[in-house]
């Protein structure tokens, strides 16, 4: 009887993301990106399992739906983005839509539930894009300058493979695509958007997974 020891990768760019050099009993990846890094990194692919991002999806719940139009839109950064937030500020300007910022350089939200409820669009990267996911709301995604841009049933299994904003997705932001990408806006989005995170992303269904892989080594 032996104790296993298993190595949950988040991502692929900080140093404790990285695998450690004592060898592992089986290795976790939060998607296909990170388990590129890993094999890259000399980890066999066979002892590698994907368990996506997962949420409380109990609590990332809709209160309210949203508009036929996107009235008010939420943009999440813990990173200063100075030319991102710009690019954003100017476009809701000229739409007419309200813009709310959430972040360490913006002002923590207290209750992020309650921020994205309040939104009818939110645009951000990773983790916050699949919160807002489940509370029923359409989701752009833009980091660091580039993105994947809307996010609908098209292009989802394709995102989600780089957490949803990795630096390098197709679309560059400027104002002229973020209208665009704005102008795919459809409020039937999000609950699609919510029966997604209910199947892929729920921490109910991605903790028995990470158990079987335990029970598994």
């Amino acid at each position: 009887m032996y104790a296993s020891i298993i190595f949950l990768a988040h991502g692929s760019t900080l140093g404790g993301e990285q695998p450690p050099k004592y060898p592992m009993n089986r290795y976790i990846a939060i998607n296909e990106i990170t388990e590129k890094n890993l094999v890259d990194k000399g980890i066999d692919r066979k002892k590698i399992d994907i368990v996506r991002d997962f949420i409380d999806v109990d609590l990332f719940m809709s209160d309210r739906e949203v508009c036929d139009e996107p009235r008010d839109i939420l943009y999440v950064s813990n990173y200063r983005k100075d030319k991102t937030f710009a690019t954003i500020q100017n476009v809701c300007k000229e739409l007419g839509i309200k813009l709310h910022a959430s972040g360490a350089p913006y002002g923590r939200s207290r209750d992020m539930v309650k921020s994205i409820n309040e939104a009818d669009l939110v645009i951000s990267s990773g983790r916050v894009i699949i919160e807002a996911m489940s509370c029923e709301r359409p989701v752009i995604s833009f980091d660091k300058g580039r993105g994947w841009g809307y996010i609908n049933r098209e292009n989802y299994f394709e995102t989600r493979q780089y957490n949803f904003g990795w630096p390098t997705g197709p679309i560059e932001l400027t104002e002229e695509n973020l209208k665009k990408e704005i102008e795919k806006f459809n409020p039937y989005d999000g609950e699609y958007n919510r029966e997604l995170v209910m199947f892929y992303h729920n921490s109910k269904i991605s903790i028995n997974q990470i158990l079987e892989v335990m029970t598994c080594t």
